[in-house]
């Protein structure tokens, strides 16, 4: 997972993309996957969605996109997509239609994920989604870092003090068990610590992500609590 190249990608590109408007990029994106599903699988399908992945590939690269970390995520959609193609009982064209939809699909949400900031992504989120759902996919990008840095602390220390020796796998499956078992701890207590602070800063159910409060369906309340601005 590149979480952290992602993260990087969207908050700190330069690219006109990530100065154009979210709701530009949303309808563009709902635009190309309607394009994507849609088209006949047929010969003249397959023309019109190879355009399609043209124009998106030309987006990338003018937006200024890492070449290597969007080639990295788009791999994984077009290798799943290929071992679908393959188990299916299909004709060419349509098989080829299969795996080109894949790679359509998924090149437009990574212009869109590649170039907007998660808080963005979840303000828009919060105007559809329950409440406790949108809450948490707020929090939980962070959380992906915090538990990231974590582990990756665990394995180095494991490493050097010789716990991971793959000569020994039963050793290094226990050395690996506990390390997962530490980062759950971790975890847990992240969570309660996490929650103090919301509870002190005077959470109320709502969030302000980029001066929007975002809550239940997005609504606005009358005065926004002091200090949630700065939530964590």
């Amino acid at each position: 997972m590149n979480l952290r190249d992602i993260d990087t990608c969207a908050t700190g590109g330069t690219g006109w993309l990530h100065r154009t408007p979210l709701a530009a990029k949303a309808g563009a994106w709902l635009v190309a996957i309607a394009l994507a599903l849609t088209l006949p699988a047929n010969r003249t399908g397959l023309y019109a969605l190879a355009a399609l992945i043209l124009v998106l590939t030309v987006i990338a690269i003018t937006a200024r996109l890492p070449w290597r970390l969007y080639a990295t995520l788009l791999a994984w959609p077009l290798c799943f997509g290929c071992l679908f193609a393959i188990t299916c009982d299909l004709d060419g064209a349509a098989r080829w239609m299969l795996i080109a939809r894949a790679v359509g699909v998924a090149q437009a949400s990574l212009t869109v994920v590649l170039t907007t900031p998660w808080p963005r992504l979840a303000q828009v989120s919060a105007r559809t989604l329950p409440r406790l759902l949108s809450d948490a996919l707020i929090m939980s990008w962070r959380s992906f870092f915090l538990l990231n840095d974590r582990m990756t602390a665990l394995l180095r220390a494991l490493r050097l003090r010789g716990g991971l020796r793959w000569r020994r796998p039963l050793q290094a499956l226990a050395a690996t068990a506990r390390a997962f078992g530490t980062l759950l701890l971790y975890a847990m207590d992240l969570a309660d610590r996490d929650w103090d602070v919301l509870v002190l800063r005077g959470y109320d159910g709502k969030f302000r992500v980029g001066g929007v409060t975002v809550g239940v369906n997005g609504e606005t309340p009358a005065r926004p609590q002091p200090g949630m601005e700065e939530t964590l």
